[in-house]
């Protein structure tokens, strides 16, 4: 036969009067053993109070519970499980009586959180085990939080420190801009001032076929080409306008040493502007890579 464990008693074996009747003894005796307890605390308390109030017999409440045969854990144990029975309402302290000691015990100390207790008037916790486990749980809730109170803080440090230096960059003096112009890349001023030249020959050319005027209106070969060849430069000035453009945009937004630096520390919402602009100008280059193939996309 096996040994039957505390508290693990089946009560389904029995017939459901009989079942009754011995779980009614189970809360009798428990509230028996439990208004023991508090009885027990009420002692010890008055005796507490009454040579507290007494300089000369300052330290003598120990010396007379230990000379009793209790362990101080034990004395303090059942006079904060007494406070805090005589702080709850008659249906309330039953109920609390009727506990396992070791759980009254953890409620009654000075360091036991309300939501837990609070759980164990709902009912909800009817062991030791199972109030120490919510503690367990509420203590990492707290943790979890005060971390992310910290990294929150953190990070609204870090962006202040990034804004401070964003705001310190755009304040430097004119000079520091006129740096970051001379140390464009070469191959962009080379290529702006070659597309310049270019676009001049251009214009040239379309000037001069303006000047040669056909007065007849009669269709001709020779009308023909020459339209065809004026819309031919017209379309060449229009991209070599466009290109000097894009040349110049290069030439003023070149990627500098500074300009990094600046990028780096800027906040995550300028960054995120910029990465938007970014992502545009990818867009744009794309269509471009695609007309320069000879497609267009609309």
């Amino acid at each position: 036969m096996n040994e039957t464990q505390i508290g693990e008693f089946d009560y389904s074996i029995l017939d459901k009067d009989t079942a009754d009747f011995l779980k009614e003894k189970e809360r009798n005796m428990s509230e028996i053993v439990g208004n023991a307890y508090t009885l027990l605390g009420k002692e010890l308390k008055e005796a507490q109070v009454k040579l507290a109030g007494k300089n000369q017999y300052d330290g003598i409440f120990e010396r007379w519970f230990t000379s009793k045969g209790y362990k101080k854990q034990t004395v303090y144990n059942l006079i904060n499980r007494y406070e805090l029975v005589q702080s709850l309402d008659e249906q309330t302290r039953v109920k609390i009586e009727e506990l396992p000691l070791t759980l009254t015990y953890e409620m009654s100390k000075p360091s036991a959180k309300e939501e837990v207790n609070q759980a164990v008037f709902d009912g909800d916790i009817r062991t030791h085990k199972e109030y120490k486990e919510m503690e367990r749980k509420l203590k990492q809730a707290q943790q979890a939080k005060q971390q992310a109170e910290a990294q929150a803080e953190q990070a609204k440090k870090s962006e202040e420190i990034a804004l401070k230096k964003l705001e310190e960059a755009e304040s430097k003096e004119p000079e520091i801009i006129e740096r970051t112009k001379e140390v464009v890349p070469d191959h962009i001023k080379d290529e702006l001032e070659a597309t310049k030249r270019q676009l001049e020959f251009v214009n040239r050319q379309l000037n001069e076929l303006k000047k040669e005027q056909i007065d007849t209106d009669d269709f001709n070969e020779d009308e023909a080409e020459r339209e065809r060849k004026k819309l031919e430069w017209e379309a060449e000035k229009n991209v070599l306008e466009f290109k000097i453009k894009v040349d110049r945009f290069l030439k003023e937004v070149a990627i500098t040493a500074f300009m990094k630096g600046a990028i780096a520390t800027s906040s995550k919402s300028t960054k995120d502007k910029l990465y938007q602009s970014v992502e545009e100008l990818k867009e744009f280059t794309s269509q471009m890579e695609i007309a320069l193939r000879g497609r267009i996309q609309v």
